[in-house]
């Protein structure tokens, strides 16, 4: 089963697709990817931009529809080495933000760049995006520092 086209969306200059991977009542799962750019020459060969590394820059994420209303878990975020510290796993989020206005988004299992990234969103978009437990009992490195729910 292939993914299906949503949306292309434009955010912070860069141009990002939206496609479907499962879609059900009251459920959805997808991804975000950056539209690749490119020029074909004569013969039909691509000159610019994209790379087999644009293929590892991609976030997959899930919308579920709950009486208190919709809320989105961003399940995956993959940032291509050469396109790190630049700001595309913050673009990828705030693609979200942007398509799905209704929705309070969270992250699930954070590590440590992602446990930042959400710390980071949640104190510019309060009541938009929720901010992962930090416990400081662990080092800034140990993966047991972010969570996504209180635990005892």
């Amino acid at each position: 089963m292939g993914r299906e086209f949503i949306a292309r969306v434009k955010v912070d200059g860069r141009r990002f697709t939206i496609t479907s991977e499962r879609e059900y009542p009251g459920h959805l799962i997808a991804f975000v990817h950056p539209r690749r750019r490119h020029d074909r020459g004569r013969l039909g060969r691509l000159i610019h931009g994209a790379s087999a590394d644009d293929d590892l820059t991609e976030m997959r994420f899930k919308i579920t529809d709950s009486p208190t209303g919709r809320h989105g878990l961003v399940t995956n975020i993959a940032v291509a080495h050469r396109k790190r510290h630049q700001g595309w796993a913050t673009s990828l989020v705030r693609v979200l933000l942007q398509r799905y206005p209704g929705v309070v988004w969270t992250v699930e299992n954070p590590n440590e760049k992602s446990g930042q990234l959400f710390v980071k969103l949640a104190n510019q978009h309060p009541g938009r995006v929720l901010p992962p437990v930090v416990n400081t009992r662990y080092a800034g490195d140990d993966p047991r520092r972010y969570g996504t729910f209180l635990r005892p």
